[in-house]
């Protein structure tokens, strides 16, 4: 069995996705398995696949260029990452990950060599925030990308998201209906590694992890801490990520030193802060299955986020986390300031831990590509050779 796996380019200054790849390719791995990958900005070789096209050699940073540039260079890569699929060994099937229902033209090399695809369709949110950015050019490329994505689900054989929660989010039911879209989520690295347990003598210890953009509702928590301290509630708040909200947040913190702005910080910092905390709070408007609820439920860790997306699947209001009905600043200060009074954190962090490590295994994600493999093969006629 030959599996190609087709990759947006890392992103030069955020090599997240790159840990989430190499999730990835700890699921496809299996006896009698080739991985073929096609992909760019790679730190490094991968140790579970053999590189078909690895293009490290080719510094894609899209990040800091003009507009028209900006345009253009996705296009060229498209084309390269095309070319790349028409010169490699026909693969059994091609799996689109971070970004595929953009690849239009590697998808469209694939249909035409027959290739069953098994494409990822969770990006649709990434679009949340481009007119109150960019204007009216926002607003171009928000237009831009709708169309492009309308154009490039048809082509999949098999659209895949990671939860039943995000088919809404993504505009995905039509797909749903006639049953190309399939569930594969990924997995973590289980831990049971323990939490802090709040006390009446300790102030309680929350924190946001993710970026700070447009559709997070960082501002409005930051401030809902502020009104609370200053009414004599002992928390503390920090504030773990990077964007182009970083001023505002940090003019919503003004002097307040229980309130810590500790920028972007990596995996082990993550991890290290998800041990010293009692609350993860994640108030935002649109989601797909966001990793930083997986990552500290699995720890134990409390969650208070709203019911968007994915979340709802793993988060039952008082019984494996807390749901927040808005984002609004007064719904944030009264969710908080009861949570501080309750006096079972730790069972709801409990049950929404074992819930996620039993439920996110590797075990389990390999189990569920092996049927939905099955799925896509079936679907092309019986595939594979």
């Amino acid at each position: 069995m030959r599996l190609l796996l087709v990759n947006n380019p890392i992103p030069v200054h955020n090599k997240a996705p790159e840990v989430l790849l190499e999730k990835l390719l700890r699921v496809l791995e299996g006896p009698g398995r080739q991985i073929d990958l096609i992909a760019a900005n790679l730190s490094a070789p991968r140790p579970v696949s053999t590189p078909l096209c690895n293009l490290a050699d080719w510094p894609y940073d899209n990040g800091k260029e003009n507009f028209f540039l900006k345009m253009v260079r996705p296009l060229f890569m498209q084309l390269r990452y095309a070319f790349a699929l028409f010169g490699a060994p026909r693969p059994d099937l091609a799996i689109f990950w971070i970004g595929g229902r953009r690849l239009l033209l590697p998808l469209l090399a694939a249909r035409l060599r027959r290739i069953p695809t098994f494409v990822f369709a969770l990006t649709a949110f990434s679009r949340v925030g481009l007119k109150e950015t960019f204007g009216m050019r926002g607003a171009c490329i928000e237009k831009c990308l709708l169309l492009l994505e309308k154009t490039t689900l048809p082509l999949a054989t098999r659209l895949f998201v990671e939860s039943p929660g995000c088919i809404a989010v993504e505009n995905l039911q039509k797909h749903a209906d006639r049953g190309r879209v399939l569930i594969q989520h990924l997995w973590i690295e289980s831990s049971t590694a323990p939490h802090r347990i709040p006390s009446q003598d300790n102030a309680l210890q929350i924190s946001y992890v993710g970026r700070l953009i447009v559709g997070k509702a960082v501002v409005e928590l930051v401030r809902a801490v502020r009104r609370l301290r200053a009414g004599g509630c002992p928390i503390e708040l920090s504030v773990a990520g990077s964007g182009p909200l970083e001023g505002l947040v940090a003019a919503a913190r003004g002097d307040d030193e229980g309130i810590r702005l500790l920028g972007w910080i990596d995996s082990d910092a993550v991890a290290a802060l998800y041990s010293k905390i009692d609350l993860l709070v994640l108030p935002t408007e649109q989601e797909g299955l966001p990793n930083v609820v997986i990552e500290a439920m699995a720890r134990n860790v409390p969650v208070l986020a709203t019911p968007v997306g994915g979340i709802p699947d793993l988060i039952k209001d008082g019984e494996t986390g807390f749901l927040l009905s808005d984002v609004g600043e007064d719904t944030i200060v009264a969710a908080i300031d009861g949570l501080r009074q309750r006096d079972d954190l730790q069972r709801v962090g409990e049950a929404g831990g074992a819930l996620v490590r039993s439920r996110f295994s590797l075990e389990n994600a390999r189990r569920l590509f092996d049927e939905n493999l099955r799925d896509i093969l079936s679907a092309n006629g019986g595939g594979g050779r």
